[in-house]
């Protein structure tokens, strides 16, 4: 569709960084997952709000009164809560608690603010 001129010029950079995200964030999370599977954590999708979810990860004996609120990185727009599973699982071992990463919305598809929105949507849902 870019060979036949459907995207302006000034897309095409936006069309490229969207493909390049989609297939890395599927890799990573490929990876995260088996690695993670093997770890003896439990890994569980949390709802936020309605347009919000989280990844819940709970290792063996983690006290659940206890929670980390975690938001990965990838500059805001590359990866996602799975491509971090290995860290997430290693965070709850460390400090006994259930540490929640939250799945913001990332550009150039919702530009900002909507990922500080999603940001404070999942603080005080975690206060609550």
């Amino acid at each position: 569709w870019l060979r036949h001129g459907k995207v302006r010029p000034n897309m095409a950079g936006v069309a490229a960084l969207t493909c390049t995200r989609a297939s890395v964030n599927a890799t990573t999370a490929l990876f995260a997952r088996a690695v993670a599977a093997h770890e003896g954590c439990a890994f569980e999708k949390v709802a936020i709000s309605q347009n919000l979810d989280g990844l819940s990860v709970a290792a063996a004996g983690a006290d659940d009164s206890r929670m980390i609120l975690y938001f990965h990185g990838g500059g805001h727009w590359l990866l996602t809560a799975d491509a971090y599973r290995r860290f997430l699982r290693r965070l709850s071992f460390t400090t006994q608690a259930r540490v929640v990463a939250v799945a913001y919305r990332k550009a150039p598809k919702d530009p900002f603010p909507a990922g500080l929105d999603d940001a404070l949507t999942a603080w005080n849902w975690a206060r609550e």
